[in-house]
């Protein structure tokens, strides 16, 4: 089935949010991407021009411009007939694979792609989309990890996002739909009673790096694997109850 997405509709308002003080403002500032709004100091909520507007579902979250230490939320819109579409139209019961959708949710990959510190650097940019999906807690704005025993189906990214989050298999395809949105091959994973995802990368992962990171071969490619539930997991990390040994992998693409 066609896959839409309307993100020319959607308007994003940045706040920054920035823990090293040489990037810190003193009064702070919004960024309203698409129209010329400043507002004062940054808030908990939105200001009111970006308030649910015709049943768009307003969606919020936070990424991390540089590995862990320096982050950034984020604002947008997603119209309701687009949620109402992946949430009502489609059938739920199809592959994994299928669940990812690229397309509908390469505004939000460009955008966090855009705004790390090093927009050129692949690490970077794939701790931006992890730090995305990831459960930062219930007093911070991000998507959190709700356990579903329900294993008939998953969530669509948008989905994922609307609805503030969901279980490993949900956050595993958002991650991989924001990163093939921005031409990175992914699996999704499975070991007992957990899924994951892992992403194609020319190197491992350098920064921050005091554990061994975790690969699956691929013909002779490497797919560093991508913990999407709690927050703080880096590229390559497993918890360990995961045992390497028993997990099993589809190409997503």
């Amino acid at each position: 089935m066609a896959e839409i997405a309307r993100s020319a509709k959607t308007k994003i308002v940045a706040i920054i949010v920035l823990g090293v003080t040489t990037f810190a403002f003193a009064s702070g500032f919004f960024v309203f991407l698409g129209l010329e709004f400043f507002g004062p100091q940054p808030v908990v909520e939105p200001p009111e021009e970006i308030r649910l507007i015709d049943q768009d579902l307003h969606v919020e979250g936070t990424f991390n411009r540089y590995y862990n230490e320096s982050s950034q939320q984020i604002y947008f819109l997603i119209p309701y007939e687009d949620y109402y579409h992946y949430r009502m139209d489609l059938e739920r019961g199809v592959p994994y694979q299928d669940f990812i959708r690229p397309n509908s949710v390469r505004f939000i990959a460009e955008y966090i792609r855009d705004n790390v510190i090093d927009p050129n650097n692949d690490e970077m940019v794939l701790m931006g989309l992890l730090s995305f999906v990831q459960d930062r807690g219930d007093n911070n704005a991000s998507m959190h990890y709700v356990y579903d025993s329900d294993t008939s189906g998953a969530k669509f990214p948008l989905e994922f996002f609307c609805e503030g989050g969901g279980d490993c298999e949900d956050a595993s395809i958002a991650f991989q739909s924001l990163a093939q949105s921005l031409g990175y091959e992914t699996l999704i994973c499975f070991s007992p009673q957990h899924c994951f995802a892992a992403v194609k990368m020319d190197q491992p992962p350098s920064v921050n790096v005091d554990y061994d990171p975790f690969s699956i071969e691929v013909d002779g490619d490497f797919y560093y694997t991508v913990e999407g539930t709690g927050y703080g997991w880096m590229l390559g990390q497993l918890p360990g109850s995961i045992d390497p040994q028993v997990v099993s992998w589809e190409h997503t693409y």
